[in-house]
């Protein structure tokens, strides 16, 4: 009978992949529309080096930019724009490639898991691909949470692969954990978790032949790679001064389970705190089932303990989150960014109840989440078309003002606070460059005009 899901699963297959196929032209069109051919906030740091002004160095990579580390997002913004000609709306498309990867290779994924695609699986491309994210879509800098976000889709695959992970898988997940503190702070919360899921798979294949025994030496060697690199993060790290020290630990505790809810788009945020208990309930459940495959299963229980241990790292990523912003804002926690940062521990939910044995459990948990997923998309899309209209707004201001021959002192002066958190002097310096290197419409701007000095007659 093995056959028999095959067979019918090819009106599955098309359900799926039609609803990722329409979400990713959705997606293309919405930056399309939205996105601003211009730097926006962040982005203004990124300028002197994009345009060769001051060299790419490694210490630059590795500086900090508010918590965070963030090597990969620097590289691949630079690299990017620049050959795109100072395209600024390039890797808002890099960021849509990003997540339809990710929801494509769960898809794929959960075929493999299982040998057939069914119809609840279109939950993946409705949770990666809604435009509850609209600032990872249209602000360019969020590179960095949506590859992390990537990231944390790969390693996932990985964890969830049924019985001993290979050679390859294994040097390919502690390649993963020495790339998360790249990232920043959001991957950092992974490695140590990751490490232990190293480990465990370097110990299962040290049990095996001798050749599988050197090979658990190269994955272990690796994934100590990840632990010195997560310890190099902290050294000469400083505390950014305008984010105070977070002293409540219940607004934490409060604020990472809204974060978690997050995940499932900004419009959580809209009916919490009804949702409230569902959500603790989905996740306490996800836990309960992890812990009795963990601990009772006969088979499976490695794979349990695998996902377990990621479970528990994007759990203290979303801790980390709650505590370093809660004490900035109450509500500075419900930003569109942090709905892609949090979406991978949904997926985890996903995969973890594939593994439950009971049938009627499993079924009903996947739907539960493919209707979840489907119900708050709209008011996802809604939420994030008024975002995209607010950031769309702001940023094509200035260039009307540009085009309509402002000076460089008239742009700064009516922008830099919507513009970038720098000062006004930093804005006119960043804007000088643009115009300097022929950037875009900054090519159009010019200063004012030097008031005439009238020629002294020479001294006799």
């Amino acid at each position: 009978m093995r056959g028999a899901p095959a067979r019918r699963s090819w009106g599955a297959v098309l359900f799926v992949w039609g609803i990722w196929t329409a979400l990713l032209f959705a997606m293309i069109q919405f930056v399309a529309t939205y996105g601003t051919n211009i730097p926006y906030y962040d982005e203004w740091d990124m300028v002197p080096r994009l345009v060769g002004e001051r060299r790419v160095t490694p210490k630059w990579l590795w500086s900090q930019h508010n918590e965070h580390r963030i090597v990969i997002g620097r590289l691949v913004y630079i690299a990017a724009t620049r050959l795109t000609d100072y395209d600024f709306r390039a890797v808002m498309f890099v960021n849509i490639a990003i997540l339809a990867a990710c929801a494509a290779g769960l898809i794929h994924f959960m075929r493999r898991l299982r040998g057939y695609t069914d119809y609840t699986d279109a939950f993946f491309p409705l949770l990666m691909l809604h435009l509850g994210q609209a600032e990872n879509l249209i602000w360019a800098f969020q590179i960095t949470f949506v590859f992390g976000t990537g990231l944390a889709i790969l390693i996932l695959c990985l964890l969830a692969t049924p019985g001993r992970l290979s050679f390859r898988s294994g040097m390919l997940l502690a390649s993963c954990a020495v790339l998360c503190p790249l990232v920043g702070g959001n991957g950092l919360g992974l490695v140590p978790a990751v490490f232990l899921c190293v480990l465990v798979v370097a110990w299962e294949s040290w049990q095996g032949s001798p050749k599988q025994r050197r090979q658990a030496v190269g994955i272990l060697a690796l994934g100590v790679v990840s632990v010195v690199v997560a310890a190099l993060y902290f050294v000469r790290y400083t505390r950014p001064a305008k984010h105070p020290f977070n002293p409540n630990i219940d607004a934490m505790l409060q604020g990472a389970l809204r974060i978690m809810g997050m995940g499932l788009g900004a419009a959580t945020k809209l009916y919490w705190p009804q949702i409230k208990t569902p959500l603790a309930v989905a996740l306490a459940s996800t836990g309960l089932v992890l812990g009795a495959i963990t601990f009772f299963a006969r088979n499976g229980r490695v794979r349990a303990l695998r996902l377990l241990l990621f479970a528990g790292a994007l759990l203290s990523v979303a801790l980390g989150i709650a505590w370093a912003r809660t004490a900035v804002a109450w509500d500075a926690i419900l930003v569109s960014r942090y709905a892609t940062l949090a979406a991978p521990l949904w997926c985890t939910v996903y995969l973890v109840f594939q593994l439950c044995f009971n049938k009627s459990l499993r079924t009903f948990a996947h739907t539960l989440l493919f209707l979840t997923a489907g119900v708050l998309f709209v008011k996802n899309r809604e939420l994030g078309i008024q975002e995209a209209v607010r950031l769309n707004n702001i940023r094509s201001a200035l260039v009307q003002d540009v085009l309509a021959g402002k000076t460089v002192s008239e742009i700064v002066e009516r922008h830099h606070k919507a513009m970038t958190y720098a000062g006004p002097e930093v804005f006119a310096e960043r804007l000088r460059m643009l115009r300097k290197h022929g950037v875009g419409v900054f090519t159009q701007m010019h200063e004012a005009p030097q008031p005439l000095v009238e020629a002294q007659p020479p001294v006799p």
